[in-house]
């Protein structure tokens, strides 16, 4: 049986259609596969969607994240404070460039959002940078989060940067003039099959600080100074290499499934507004189930891009989980906490004894399918679903 045939209700799909495939086709057509004019074109789509001042599109969100560390010469000795609930690339990206991840523990169950208050108390002589998780596309409290910055900066006499993993933002917001991953001093989005903009592999920089762009951009390509596509087009012979980068590259074929993506994303995301709305009413019902985020009424635009509920314990969460799957109706884990992985907890990097709320949080946490292809039919269903598996 092919994967895909067990499942009814995808628990995420592509929102593809045919300009997606005209994309590829004049990308194939044109002989040029590697990094060039389409990715400077969905560069600059996104800066424009986000407000930044400069977009670098690399090949994954895991790449954008170590380069933004890597532009700040972030490293040994350097601690970097993150949740712990996250995928575990935001904290490998940190031990892979010398640094130390220091885990801090989130809000609530109904807020899994990294905690201001576990920030201030985590905050050392050591501290660079704060790596934020817009966790499901919901951003952490940005606003609590900058007095403890400039009161750091004072107390210390230097920098503390701002970094959000964004791997989940694209297409939210905080208010009317931040978007998530344009928050802090850089961002990094991902843009892999299952997120809100879907182009395989691929993820990309935002920044509004011209220095942190530079270098990523040096970077993700050996640290060259002239790129293949200005070599190419003639535009200059030579180059210098200022720095031992990295291959990080995007290629076309991915920038033009990007902008074709970026030009249905709005469409896309009053569709997954209108499922979380629908979700969160329908499931006010469902007791003991618990919707995260449902009770907050004051954030702009959230991006949505997971629905995750929660279940009295571990126990009725895989029963749950289970039953859907007996139906056809896919669904996932985000995320299993990086401090109680083998590798962390062998290791002296940052892990605490115990992260409680975070731990609770997975424990009990499953992830419903969310989807511009779904209709408000299929939310009904998953949701009477859950009803008969709690009830019997």
């Amino acid at each position: 049986m092919s994967p895909h045939k067990q499942w009814k209700i995808f628990l995420s799909d592509l929102a593809y259609d045919d300009e997606e495939e005209a994309a590829v086709l004049e990308v194939v057509r044109s002989r040029w596969l590697t990094m060039g004019p389409r990715t400077e074109a969905f560069e600059q789509a996104v800066a424009d969607l986000v407000g930044a001042e400069h977009a670098v599109l690399v090949s994954s969100c895991t790449a954008g994240l170590y380069l933004m560390l890597a532009a700040l010469d972030i490293g040994p000795g350097d601690e970097v404070l993150v949740p712990s609930l996250t995928f575990v690339a935001t904290a490998n990206v940190i031990v892979h460039r010398g640094a130390t991840p220091i885990f801090c523990d989130i809000v609530s169950p109904e807020l899994p959002l990294m905690d201001p208050k576990e920030v201030a108390r985590n905050l050392s002589p050591a501290t660079k940078a704060i790596m934020t998780v817009d966790y499901a596309g919901y951003p952490c409290d940005y606003d609590a989060l900058a007095p403890l910055i400039a009161d750091f900066e004072v107390a210390y006499h230097r920098r503390l940067y701002l970094l959000e993993d964004a791997a989940h933002g694209i297409g939210g917001a905080v208010d009317d003039k931040r978007s998530l991953g344009n928050c802090g001093d850089a961002g990094a989005y991902s843009f892999f099959s299952n997120k809100n903009v879907a182009i395989g592999e691929g993820g990309m920089v935002v920044t509004n600080q011209a220095s942190i762009a530079e270098r990523v951009r040096l970077l993700r390509h050996h640290g060259v100074t002239r790129s293949t596509w200005e070599r190419h087009t003639g535009a200059t012979f030579g180059y210098d290499v200022v720095d031992a980068g990295w291959n990080l590259r995007p290629g076309e074929i991915q920038a033009a499934l990007g902008l074709a993506q970026v030009k249905k994303l709005e469409v896309n995301q009053w569709k997954r507004h209108t499922l979380v709305r629908r979700y969160q009413n329908r499931l006010a019902e469902v007791r003991p189930a618990v919707v995260p985020f449902a009770h907050l009424t004051s954030w702009y635009f959230p991006a949505c891009h997971l629905f995750p509920i929660l279940l009295p314990d571990a126990t009725l969460r895989d029963k749950v989980r289970e039953a859907l799957q007996v139906r056809g109706i896919q669904t996932s884990h985000h995320y299993p906490p990086i401090h109680l992985f083998d590798y962390y907890r062998k290791r002296d990097l940052g892990v605490p004894a115990s992260l409680p709320k975070t731990e609770e949080y997975a424990e009990r946490e499953l992830t419903l399918p969310l989807h511009p292809n779904m209709t408000s039919e299929d939310v009904d269903w998953i949701v009477e679903e859950i009803k008969q598996a709690l009830t019997t």
